[in-house]
């Protein structure tokens, strides 16, 4: 056995120990009597369960969390105290008693101040802010977004950055300060889309929806709900195979959705909303333009990369673009307005447009075009994979093309990421990467109509 799993052990035992005591006194002796114990990884674990037990059982997390509480104090640990002050604020407010778990709050900030540790300061100011804001103490609630803020910004931690904007913005909204509200959504927004962070994207574009639709502007209100809409139903696994490109991703997504459909049904063949699907016949493959070509009225092959043409057509069919949209992004508007729902059957579409795929590797033959597909069934994209790019002079310039893109207003285009560019730039093997839309495939294998009936959280879902 490893020193550390013997050391796990040690501090499971311990741990059992403890909550067979009945009063906070004999824990604190325990503590006394056994100097030489990790009583620093003893409260980080018992913080853990905290985590864990409030949403299963808030009494067991308060138990857990009043005994992290007498073994911090028993050890004097300013550090290992504040931690376990926060897991028991945020009991508290499990169990909706705001001012106790805002005054746990700002015990914990103080000592992780004292101590000088500015990210945990950060994170707990952070944590403080929903109660505040649930008890109507917006000042309190913003002084300590603001301090969090300049905390996480210093640090450079995005992501934590984008989602307490979004707690700051609900701070503005509920004061009806929709224009500062609306800021702070709008900062949050590409930090997370960069990070991946779904259910944050949800949240901000439903938030920012509630903005507009306050200030009466609700076609705007309408086409962010729309986009929420989306990310909620994008919830996704990503896969990364080193030596490996999309051609070796798309043999294994059609054997994973034989086997899933083997496990379930016992057979290859079943119905969903009342069509039926057989998985034992070979999954169709098509290109992109050939997709486009075979459901655009009166489409022209040979004028495929002419991007009057294209215009034309995507004005004729009451599609909006950018004046600076190019051949792949006018190709692939088109494709969603005319092709994307007419793949019913298992459908492999790829070689998607440079222009279009930031992330994946351009094609030998055709640099126009990368080695990138989606897979669809039911008129719905269950699948993205590509070869990953993995020159990283190639991929900083892509980046800066997606920076000029959003510059000229695409919010779909993403930043410069300049530590991914620095990590290819000291090596990245061939690669193939994968993301699976989780509940878009649940929703297929048990006949679910709406998205609704099978996110995982119910949070997520609609009271109704």
């Amino acid at each position: 056995m490893s020193v550390k799993a013997v050391q796990q052990t040690e501090s499971d035992a311990m741990i059992q120990r403890l909550l067979a005591l009945g009063d906070h006194g004999s824990q604190r002796k325990l503590v006394a009597q056994h100097p030489l114990v990790d009583w620093d990884q003893i409260v980080s674990t018992l913080t853990d369960r905290v985590r864990q037990e409030v949403h299963v059982s808030t009494a067991e997390a308060q138990r857990l969390a009043d005994i992290a509480i007498a073994v911090a104090e028993a050890m004097g640990s300013q550090v290992a105290l504040a931690k376990s002050q926060r897991a028991k604020a945020n009991t508290l407010y499990a169990l909706d008693q705001h001012s106790a778990a805002i005054e746990m709050h700002q015990s914990a900030a103080s000592l992780f101040e004292a101590a000088g540790d500015k990210p945990e300061l950060a994170r707990t100011l952070s944590g403080s802010i929903q109660p505040l804001l649930l008890l109507g103490r917006y000042d309190e609630a913003l002084t300590a977004g603001e301090r969090a803020r300049a905390i996480f910004a210093d640090q450079g931690n995005t992501w934590r950055l984008a989602r307490l904007e979004i707690n700051i913005g609900n701070i503005y909204h509920r004061q009806d300060r929709f224009a500062e509200a609306l800021r702070c959504y709008e900062r949050a927004y590409p930090e997370l889309l960069t990070h991946g962070d779904a259910e944050g994207l949800a949240a901000v574009l439903s938030n920012l929806s509630l903005c507009y639709i306050s200030l009466n502007e609700f076609a705007k209100a309408l086409d962010l709900h729309q986009k929420a809409r989306q990310h909620c139903e994008q919830k996704g696994m990503p896969i990364l195979v080193a030596y490996a490109d999309y051609n070796d991703l798309i043999v294994m997504v059609e054997r994973a959705m034989q086997g899933i459909a083997d496990v379930v049904f016992g057979k290859r063949q079943f119905e969903y909303q009342g069509r039926a699907y057989d998985l034992d016949k070979p999954f169709t493959r098509i290109s992109v333009i050939e997709a486009v070509a075979a459901n655009t009225p009166g489409f022209d092959v040979s004028r495929a990369r002419d991007v009057d043409y294209l215009r034309g057509l995507a004005s004729a069919g009451g599609i909006k673009f950018k004046p600076d949209d190019g051949a792949g992004k006018l190709q692939i508007e088109l494709f969603e307005k005319y092709a994307e729902a007419t793949f019913l059957d298992p459908t492999f579409v790829y070689a998607y447009p440079t222009e279009v795929s930031p992330l994946s590797r351009a094609n030998d033959a055709d640099p126009f075009l990368t080695d990138r597909f989606e897979f669809f069934v039911a008129g719905r994209e269950l699948a993205n994979g590509f070869s990953e790019l993995n020159d990283a002079e190639d991929q900083a310039a892509r980046f800066r093309a997606q920076v000029e893109r959003k510059d000229a207003g695409d919010d779909e285009a993403m930043y410069y990421d300049a530590d991914y560019v620095r990590a290819l730039e000291y090596g990245m093997p061939p690669a193939a990467g994968l993301g699976l839309g989780v509940d878009r495939l649940v929703m297929l294998y048990t006949n679910s109509p709406s998205i609704r009936d099978v996110l995982l959280f119910p949070h997520m879902r609609p009271e109704s």
